[in-house]
């Protein structure tokens, strides 16, 4: 898992670093940027960094609910797509 961080004021920015510091082991990594370069760019930075056939992008006001994300990989897998989106919820 990579995070890109934009130059955030909120505090998380320590955060983020101490979670690479406990887990980097595990393979997080983040990436600390110099001034706010704004959404475009931290995705492109995130997809440039990143070193994996699957990626998934969630910003803070992105919720991908666990369970779900084997569905997304068997929907890429199953149709050959370049990109799926989405969440499944059920009610019973």
């Amino acid at each position: 898992m990579i995070v890109v961080d934009d130059h955030f004021r909120d505090g998380s920015s320590t955060l983020f670093q101490q979670w690479e510091a406990m887990y980097y082991s595990e393979g997080l990594r983040v990436f600390l940027l110099p001034k706010k370069m704004g959404l475009g760019y931290v995705r492109n930075k995130a997809l440039e960094l990143v070193g994996y056939h699957y990626v998934a992008v969630l910003d803070a006001d992105i919720e991908l609910i666990p369970e779900n994300f084997h569905q997304l990989v068997k929907a890429i897998r199953e149709t050959d797509a370049t990109i799926v989106f989405g969440n499944l919820i059920t009610v019973s």
